[in-house]
């Protein structure tokens, strides 16, 4: 499907990409199937708000959703880092997908999502991974190979204080983290 030029064949391209069907892919967009066939066929095009939770979803731009400039992969590289980073970090911590789904609140779904390569846009999602799997987020979003230098993979692991402040963050309410992640952005923490 390489050159697909029309909306409909992207999404289609990306859903496909993603392993999932029709019912699948509708059912986390919260839209029918019905409603994708039509897009995937190009007798209906995907509302501005689709096509934003599509990307966000997914890891692209609306830019390459919309008319197909740049690559689809382009955005995905950092998840294809993250989905090999969490895919060993699970490894080692000896961590199933639905611990990490249980001690996070990240459903299944999102999780597979983000194993296959589909970075979240979520910050807190990303941050509630490192601190269940012990790891840093820099290190979950690294492509760096610790084992080909003579160094121990200084930041690999969390501190005492970094997985006490992730706890302490992971049993906060909703609200809290609102207000936790409002200060970071506006300090640029």
């Amino acid at each position: 499907m390489s050159g697909s030029n029309k909306i409909g064949d992207r999404i289609k391209k990306l859903r496909l990409a993603s392993n999932m069907t029709q019912k699948q892919f509708g059912v986390l967009l919260g839209v029918s199937d019905a409603h994708i066939s039509k897009i995937e066929s190009n007798k209906d095009a995907p509302s501005r708000s689709l096509t934003r939770i599509i990307a966000d979803k997914f890891g692209v731009s609306t830019a390459w959703i919309v008319d197909g400039t740049g690559s689809m992969g382009s955005a995905s590289n950092f998840g294809e880092i993250f989905s090999r980073n969490m895919k060993e970090a699970m490894a080692e911590q000896n961590v199933s997908m639905e611990e990490l789904s249980s001690y996070t609140g990240i459903s299944a779904t999102d999780l597979t999502h983000m194993l296959n390569g589909f970075l979240s846009n979520d910050v807190i999602q990303i941050i509630l991974i490192a601190g269940c799997l012990n790891v840093s987020v820099n290190w979950l979003l690294t492509d760096f190979d610790f084992t080909s230098v003579n160094a121990s993979p200084t930041g690999l692991y969390l501190s005492e204080d970094q997985t006490r402040m992730l706890s302490i963050f992971n049993n906060a309410s909703s609200e809290d983290k609102s207000l936790i992640m409002l200060f970071l952005e506006k300090f640029n923490v």
